[in-house]
């Protein structure tokens, strides 16, 4: 008797998944699916799809070899459905099983998708990212614009004063003059 299906994403090929951690591989079962639907959504390189499919079919592979039960459905199995979500519902049918565990995946289309389902559905929070979701929605509380380049200004920023006050304190050297010719160079825009 399978007592949940663990959904393991393309981008979520890890061990230490927290999906995979929550499971026990005597009780429960993998499901990896290649799906036309998470291919097609938008536009990808065909190398980039083969690489996360050849990732995805190792992976299967690996955790079969460390004992887990693993159903993959492969893009071209006639039996395919083309979407994740019927092919959950199809595995959950065949096993008789309605709890599924996955990691929160990382976008909001696929989240969606998911919490729609017919089924007991658990999104575990993903720790693969620096920050939770309370983390950064507290900093960016009150924020005009959520831009990541703002931070990386702002230490590029402190880094030309440093070495400005370096070079004015001391006596210059043509290394540091070159290295800060060439990064005001290729950063016109920025005004210290």
């Amino acid at each position: 008797m399978v007592r949940q299906i663990i959904v393991i994403l393309g981008d979520q090929l890890s061990p230490n998944n927290p999906a995979l951690r929550a499971a026990d591989p005597s009780q429960d079962i993998v499901l990896m699916a290649e799906v036309g639907g998470e291919a097609a959504y938008v536009r990808h390189h065909p190398q980039k799809i083969t690489l996360i499919l050849s990732a995805m079919r190792h992976f299967a592979q690996e955790l079969r070899e460390n004992g887990w039960t693993v159903h993959y459905t492969t893009l071209d199995d006639p039996k395919n459905h083309q979407s994740l979500g019927a092919e959950i519902i199809k595995i959950a049918a065949q096993h008789k099983c309605t709890k599924i565990t996955l990691t929160e995946p990382s976008e909001w289309r696929v989240i969606d998708d998911m919490t729609a389902l017919p089924l007991d559905v658990t999104l575990l929070p993903d720790d693969r990212f620096f920050a939770s979701h309370g983390i950064f929605e507290t900093w960016a509380e009150g924020r005009k614009a959520l831009r990541m380049e703002y931070p990386v200004v702002v230490v590029c920023r402190s880094l030309i004063r440093r070495i400005v006050w370096w070079d004015r304190s001391h006596e210059r050297t043509s290394c540091v003059r070159s290295a800060l010719m060439r990064f005001r160079k290729t950063n016109r825009r920025i005004k210290i």
